[in-house]
């Protein structure tokens, strides 16, 4: 009974803490082989949900040698290794089960995972490619190859096909919809854009923009030249609770605009400063300037207008 207790409480982040001292403690007393590994399986669950890396790795590097073919061992070490910024090390993993099972779409998909965790989007494009190159890509695995485009910038019609490729397999999936319609946005295609992103968002019940969706939005705003709007979206992106979680993010993909905007800000500052120094406009404001002073908002009958509202403050 304590046992099947412990288990449970390991099963969760919140209690896994009060459940492991319990199976450390029976790991050291254990006597048989049967014993000692259900006992080490049960704490590496618990390492896992606790999100201790450096004890997870511990326990993976200790059995992977007895179990090479373990799925659960297999991507419990991704994970950890990941986690632990030991890329290399979770390359290795990959290619190491690769060479046992050569066909292993885990092992495809970690690398690709791995490439991701680094930031190195188009490494994690060319991995996506192997997989839909060996027949083995699912809808999500297409998704993943169209939404990392996304990361670099240079989206093109065959990523737009690659999406809804994807989205006719998995039958119109909100998130794959969600990707189709990112894609959308970056070529500025704003119709289709909105289209999709309205159908998504009718899937999942949403009466109004998620955090993922209003990133979408945000770039349909920059399509239009509204900065000003796709900031305010951009601002509504919330930031994922795991650092694991954000190089494959929405809002990293905000960053990475909000970067550009920034860059750019100045330079359309320039250019309208500019623009008003050309003959033409600088005519049209002395004219302006003599018909109405320098200091009035507006004039004609609009000005009128507010100088009548406001009780004749002009």
């Amino acid at each position: 009974m304590k046992a099947a207790a412990t288990a449970l409480l390991i099963l969760r982040k919140e209690t896994a803490p009060q459940g492991l001292p319990i199976l450390e403690s029976a790991l050291a007393a254990a006597t048989t082989d049967s014993e000692k590994l259900n006992l080490t399986l049960a704490l590496l669950e618990g390492y896992s949900n606790l999100g201790d890396s450096a004890k997870t790795v511990a326990i993976c590097s200790a059995l992977e040698t007895q179990y090479p073919e373990s799925r659960h061992l297999f991507l419990s070490y991704g994970n950890a290794l990941r986690d632990s910024r030991k890329f290399s090390e979770a390359d290795a993993l990959a290619e190491a089960r690769l060479k046992i099972l050569p066909k292993d779409i885990d092992a495809f998909r970690a690398e690709v995972t791995t490439a991701v965790a680094m930031e190195d989007y188009p490494l994690a494009i060319e991995r996506s490619r192997k997989i839909a190159d060996l027949g083995k890509a699912e809808a999500s695995d297409l998704n993943t190859l169209a939404w990392y485009v996304l990361f670099t910038g240079k989206v093109e019609s065959s990523d737009v096909e690659t999406a809804s490729k994807a989205s006719r397999m998995s039958q119109n999936s909100a998130a794959i919809l969600h990707t189709l319609g990112a894609l959308y946005a970056e070529m500025g295609k704003t119709k289709e854009a909105h289209d999709v992103l309205l159908q998504a968002m009718n899937i999942l019940n949403l009466s109004e923009p998620d955090s993922n969706y209003w990133y979408a939005f945000g770039r349909i705003a920059e399509d239009y030249g509204e900065s000003a709007v796709a900031r305010d979206d951009y601002s509504k992106v919330t930031k994922p609770q795991k650092d694991n979680q954000i190089p494959g993010s929405s809002y990293r993909l905000v960053q990475n605009r909000m970067k550009i905007l920034d860059a750019e800000a100045p330079k359309i500052a320039a250019l309208s400063r500019r623009l008003w120094e050309t003959p033409a406009l600088v005519m049209l404001a002395e004219e302006s300037d003599k018909k109405y002073g320098k200091d009035t908002y507006c004039g004609g009958q609009i000005g009128a207008s507010l100088s009548k509202v406001a009780g004749g403050r002009a």
